[in-house]
């Protein structure tokens, strides 16, 4: 009997001790098994993976809102493979060490793969979405950030005074004459009113003179996200009215509406039968009025300004465009419109003609200029008075006629930089106040005509290679004039300085003519280079350009020669 007792109970000792030790043993001599269902549980959620994230993809370029489950299972399944990759290197580090395996090592391992692998199985069955994402509805593309809106005082006003009313008022009218921004405002406030929250759904039409019922109530059925099941009017009506009413908060902007509609004709719901439903009409019948005002002559000169891009230093442009914003009447959609057509022009402008301007020329206004005539400006001084000609590197000729006040071309104290003026062509017609040109060395054509005032045409400074001869005197040598007049100066002495020998390699044509004073002496050598010599008031007979007594008849030119 006690033999049998002990027999019994030595064999559920076993039998326990069998079950106890199970698990561990599993994790020992089932290792491989192990670590091949976990490799392939693994590579099965890289694959789906893969598949899920095509999908939302997808659903992404289709504008759709993507559920949160398939969200949450993303960043759940992004999770475990890193976890996963860990574990794989060290299964791989494990067959590197396989011929000395470490049995304590190897048994950790195999009880977290074992632990895994039921944890990306749950994964795999979870991931079978019918669908990843739906159809949003639309937030409205009038309430993208516009450059349209000016923080002036009248707009800030009755922006602030509408996000008030819109608060405590069912129904607000904003009122202002046509087009001094009413529409601008309205969609300002919808954007508003979307950043702050203070709506769950804000949406924005157009009623015109003659509405489209049927695109009305399209658009709004966007933004409700809604599909019309019915084709009638009315039915469509019906299905708005009952969606909207759905909606806690709703703001709708009616704009430009000419006469009395009734809103339920198209399915918004209003007063009794939805007071969360505020309207915002950009007409004269309302509970609140609030009148924006035109702008201010300050305020649409900032705004014409801005929208056009000029500059503070472009004065002549900016007193003909201040005249040009004053006749919108400070009306901001034609300030807009107006200046934007100014500035589109300016960039592209390549010839310029400029008659009866002030004192100043705004050439910087103007990058890509080429060619400018000045015509007939009496109060004339300065070309490029403080403007720098870095900007002018396109300009290729200039003429100017009857601009009996002007005194210099370029103001020297804002043209240091003798690199600027690179013109090839430029023509001098009646200006009789101009004593002193500058800058001259890059000329390829210039006339000097009927300037009862100019006694020096070239000075010291301007830009021509200067090489000393054995006599101690500077000979200059400017490269590119070709064509030369010299007409009607009764003023000129000196076509360069005293002690000076000018040298014109490239000239064709030269003309002097009418000029009784000038001093300085043309002639040719044998290769045809022209030579000037400011010494003596005749012209030296053996080299005259053409058999002349007197200086003020000279005519020469290389292809008659």
């Amino acid at each position: 009997m006690a033999e049998s007792v002990a027999s019994a109970a030595a064999e559920n000792v076993t039998k326990q001790a069998i079950e106890c030790a199970s698990p561990y043993l599993h994790y020992f001599l089932c290792y491989g098994e192990i670590v091949q269902d976990f490799t392939n549980h693994q590579n099965s959620l890289k694959l789906r993976k893969q598949r899920v994230d095509t999908r939302v993809d997808e659903a992404k370029r289709q504008i759709e809102v993507i559920y949160e489950d398939v969200e949450d299972w993303l960043r759940r399944a992004e999770k475990e493979l890193e976890e996963t990759q860990n574990l794989q290197d060290e299964i791989d580090r494990a067959k590197c060490s396989k011929w000395c395996p470490q049995w304590g090592w190897r048994y950790c391992l195999s009880k977290k793969l074992a632990e895994k692998t039921p944890i990306i199985s749950e994964l795999l069955e979870a991931s079978n979405f019918a669908q990843v994402g739906y159809r949003g509805s639309l937030q409205g593309i009038e309430f993208i950030t516009s450059r349209d809106f000016m923080d002036s005082e009248s707009s800030k006003s009755a922006l602030n005074q509408v996000m008030e009313a819109i608060k405590v008022v069912n129904m607000i009218g904003l009122h202002g004459m046509p087009r001094v921004g009413k529409t601008t405002l309205a969609k300002e406030v919808g954007k508003h009113a979307q950043e702050q929250k203070l709506f769950d759904k804000v949406v924005m039409f157009t009623m015109s003179q003659n509405p489209t019922i049927k695109n009305i109530q399209q658009k709004v059925a966007d933004i409700f996200g809604l599909k019309f099941e019915t084709s009638s009017q009315e039915g469509k009506a019906e299905e708005l009215f009952r969606i909207m009413q759905r909606v806690n908060k709703v703001l709708v902007i009616i704009d430009d509406l000419w006469e009395e509609f009734k809103l339920e004709s198209i399915g918004i719901p209003c007063g009794d039968d939805h007071k969360g439903c505020k309207i915002l009409l950009t007409t004269r019948h309302q509970q609140k009025e609030i009148q924006l005002r035109i702008l201010s002559e300050d305020e649409a000169w900032v705004l014409f300004r801005d929208q056009a891009g000029l500059e503070d230093d472009c004065s002549i442009l900016n007193e003909v465009a201040k005249e040009v914003a004053g006749e919108c009447k400070g009306l901001p959609l034609a300030i807009v419109t107006v200046a934007k057509a100014l500035k589109d022009a300016e960039v592209f402008i390549e010839e310029l003609i400029m008659y009866g301007i002030g004192n100043d020329c705004p050439l910087c206004c103007y990058p890509k200029l080429r060619i400018l005539d000045i015509y007939d400006c009496k109060s004339l001084k300065y070309v490029c008075g403080n403007t720098s000609t870095q900007g002018l590197q396109s300009l290729e000729s200039v003429k100017i006629s009857y601009c009996p006040q002007l005194m210099q071309i370029f103001k020297m104290e804002q043209n240091e930089n003798r690199q600027d003026a690179v013109l090839p062509q430029i023509i001098w017609n009646d200006f009789p106040q101009l004593v002193t040109l500058e800058n001259l060395g890059t000329l390829e054509l210039t006339n000097f005509k009927r300037n009862s005032k100019l006694e020096q045409v070239l000075k010291l400074e301007d830009e021509v290679e200067v090489e000393v001869e054995a006599e101690a005197e500077e000979e200059m040598k400017i490269y590119k004039l070709e064509w030369l007049t010299l007409e009607e100066l009764p003023s000129l002495i000196h076509f360069c300085p005293k002690g000076c020998h000018f040298v014109l390699p490239a000239l064709i044509e030269l003309k002097v003519s009418d000029c009784p004073k000038l001093t300085t002496s043309f002639f040719i050598d044998s290769q045809e280079f022209v030579y000037c010599k400011t010494k003596t008031p005749q012209l030296i007979e053996e080299d005259a350009i053409e058999e002349s007594a007197t200086v003020s008849n000279a005519i020469f030119n290389k292809n008659i020669c």
